[in-house]
């Protein structure tokens, strides 16, 4: 019995390979044409290649969209341009300094869901205090684990994340004694 493939990879290559067809052409007169025809007039080649392997086309794409990401990823490790700026425009963001009783002096205590201020932040990708992940057991791989670690929000570098960014800031210092509080079992 013939059995058909309807899995999400069978079926998306089915309609890369439909939407390469030239339909209008005649397979008994230019198979080639009929089988690969829109592919070869909207595929762009690299100068210096008269063919390409779709999954050389994906590396193309890749390497495109990789590009356009560059810029974003020098702006992360300028780290001359990290220090001059410094803290001050997270800071400056009320919708996130609000919430902390050492950023805002007019914090309330009554008014404060933690619940509510984690699913806001990790929203936004933003892990505040800790992260919770999901992982496979080092013990036994069959079987997943919750994870659940202490971020630190003013380090960065390759020392894991221990050093400070900018350890004059009344911030970090602030962020500093709470995660001591916290960690010690002393708040909350």
């Amino acid at each position: 019995a013939c059995q058909i493939c309807v899995t999400t990879e069978c079926i998306l290559t089915a309609a890369r390979i439909i939407n390469n067809m030239n339909m209008s052409a005649d397979p008994g007169e230019d198979f080639n044409e009929f089988a690969c025809g829109r592919y070869i007039k909207e595929s762009e080649f690299p100068d210096g290649q008269s063919f390409m392997a779709s999954y050389t086309a994906v590396y193309y794409q890749n390497i495109i969209f990789l590009r356009s990401k560059f810029p974003f990823y020098q702006s992360c490790v300028d780290e001359a341009q990290i220090e001059a700026v410094g803290l001050e425009p997270y800071f400056n963001d009320t919708e996130f300094t609000d919430d902390w009783p050492t950023l805002n002096p007019d914090w309330n205590e009554a008014n404060f869901d933690l619940n509510e201020v984690i699913a806001r932040y990790m929203a936004v990708g933003v892990e505040p205090i800790f992260s919770i992940t999901v992982s496979y057991d080092m013990e036994d791989s069959t079987i997943n684990v919750l994870k659940v670690r202490f971020a630190c929000l003013f380090a960065r570098g390759s020392d894991s994340g221990r050093r400070v960014v900018v350890k004059s800031s009344m911030y970090a210092l602030s962020f500093s004694h709470f995660y001591s509080q916290f960690g010690s079992g002393n708040l909350f």
